[in-house]
């Protein structure tokens, strides 16, 4: 009877943690991440965002106004991240390193002068010395090289065993170069002979033609998910060249979400620069269970896996 009640309770403490870890499996997929986002540039560039997820305790901000970014990120609502608070502690570090160079400055004034004064010293001394009579001091600087040739260590020569090894070794280095150079010019051929036959990555053309449809139709399906409650604006915009232009109008016209009764955009195909000219503003939200399939769908596809393997 002990053995089953403990039983029965390591089966119900494994049950509440099992049931504890699917709660917040589920909170985590199925809980909407909310954001927003406002953008405007006329005379100067303005950009608003953030948002956030488990009923508020996760928020993020981050922000764009005269060249001064700022993103702040919270839990429970401490901040956890701060980029302005970083920038204060980087102006405190400047400060305090400029005013320890200028100690290091004045020190180095001073040691100058001291050393000034100990050369006028040693040249006095010097004056002095050359006024007093010569060959006091003959007997003190005569050298024996005799005495210096005993003093003098030898080297020691080593044994004709080491400098075969060395020998050896040599010998070893050189061809192990050898053999990597040769390598090394197999693989470049080898990558040559791909490069010719169009095979990027270890995906010949059409492979590759499939993988990028793929993809394109993955990110459409993960924009497609996100649901917005607003969505307007008005605005115009260039990519410099009407190719890269009318590529991106192309790729917005399959985007549902696009096609808002209130967001009205306007290609300029004649412009000669990048611009954009205009305000966006948007809310809404996303489930990360989208976000989870979409990647298991990538993962799973077998050009993908060997252009990852040929990496």
């Amino acid at each position: 009877m002990l053995f089953l009640s403990i039983l029965k309770i390591v089966g119900i403490v494994l049950l509440c943690l099992l049931g504890f870890f699917v709660l917040v499996a589920a909170l985590v997929l199925f809980v909407p991440v909310r954001f927003y986002a406002d953008m405007e540039n006329h005379d100067h560039m303005s950009a608003r965002a953030g948002g956030s997820f488990l009923l508020f305790v996760i928020r993020f901000r981050a922000e764009y106004e005269k060249d001064r970014p700022k993103i702040v990120f919270r839990i429970f609502g401490i901040p956890v991240f701060d980029s302005s608070k970083k920038k204060k502690k980087k102006k405190d570090a400047t400060d305090k390193n400029e005013n320890t160079d200028n100690d290091i400055d004045r020190n180095e004034n001073i040691d100058n002068d001291i050393d000034s004064n100990i050369d006028n010293n040693e040249d006095e001394n010097n004056d002095n010395k050359e006024k007093s009579p010569e060959g006091t001091n003959d007997r003190e600087a005569v050298i024996r090289t005799e005495d210096l040739g005993e003093d003098m260590p030898q080297k020691e020569k080593e044994p004709p065993e080491a400098s075969e090894k060395k020998a050896e070794r040599k010998k070893r280095d050189k061809k192990k170069n050898k053999h990597r150079e040769k390598n090394k010019g197999k693989n470049k051929e080898k990558n040559k002979k791909k490069n010719k036959k169009g095979v990027i990555f270890g995906l010949e053309s059409d492979e590759l033609k499939e993988v990028i449809s793929f993809l394109l139709g993955q990110v459409k399906d993960l924009l497609s998910r996100i649901h917005f409650k607003k969505l307007k604006g008005n605005a115009s915009f260039s990519l410099q060249s009407p190719d890269s232009t009318g590529r991106l109008v192309g790729f917005m016209s399959l985007l549902p979400f696009m096609y808002s009764k209130k967001l009205f955009l306007y290609p300029d195909f004649t412009s000669d620069r990048m611009y954009f000219d205009g305000e966006i503003s948007m809310k809404g939200h996303l489930r990360l269970i989208g976000i989870l399939v979409i990647a298991i769908r990538v993962i799973r596809n077998k050009t993908i896996k060997k252009a990852l393997r040929n990496l």
